[in-house]
């Protein structure tokens, strides 16, 4: 894979994951869309990676993606068992008859008279946990994107890889406000645009060798 063949699946790569950002439909079309650009720009960095002769920049890559991905699938487990099963005893406090068949619930009519406040707090401390967990991955897993990017700026002389780096990394330290989130959607497009307005290295002139001038003789 040529130069321009890794810039162009990185740009198309990046640019997916930016407009899967800004998809009305936040759903199944979403993940779609983020999955395959991050396969692209994972392509374009292996390609880019044996290209500049330097394996950091696709392996911390790889490395932030598996932490996203082992930090979703922590997510789910403690979401399942936290989360899933204070709010089964949240249920079975409101609907006292419930059979633990969820649609059966609209049939049921809440009665609060039994209900323990402290199953509330149980269920609320599931939520905190799972958005700690998510947050703490997806600061490892902005970390090793950014030393990939900060690499692929210093090989290339393109120095917005190494501001969309930044940008994420500060954007994932701040997603537990709105603002954090914006910033990892705005470093995706940076990135794209990094990909696109790569240059060629420029070639490197052979050295000039002057001749040394006959010995004299006295």
């Amino acid at each position: 894979m040529n130069l321009e063949t890794s810039k162009l699946l990185g740009g198309i790569g990046a640019l997916l994951m930016f407009l899967g950002g800004i998809t009305l439909y936040i759903g199944y079309y979403f993940g779609i869309l983020e999955i395959v650009g991050i396969i692209l720009v994972l392509l374009s960095l292996h390609s880019l990676a044996n290209f500049y002769g330097n394996r950091g920049i696709f392996n911390n890559a790889l490395f932030g993606v598996l932490a996203a991905v082992i930090g979703a699938i922590i997510s789910v487990v403690v979401t399942v068992v936290a989360v899933l099963a204070s709010l089964k005893d949240f249920l079975y406090q409101v609907f006292p008859g419930w059979d633990g068949n969820y649609a059966s619930l609209q049939n049921l009519t809440p009665d609060t008279a039994n209900f323990d406040p402290s199953t509330v707090t149980a269920f609320l401390i599931g939520i905190l946990l799972v958005l700690v967990v998510v947050w703490v991955f997806a600061i490892i897993s902005a970390f090793f994107v950014r030393r990939s990017l900060k690499e692929l700026s210093v090989r290339s002389g393109s120095g917005l890889f190494a501001t969309a780096g930044l940008l994420m990394l500060i954007g994932a330290v701040l997603t537990v406000i709105l603002i954090g989130v914006i910033l990892v959607w705005i470093s995706a497009l940076i990135l794209a645009i990094a990909f696109f307005t790569m240059k060629e290295p420029e070639p490197v002139p052979p050295p000039v060798t002057t001749a040394s001038p006959p010995p004299t003789y006295i």
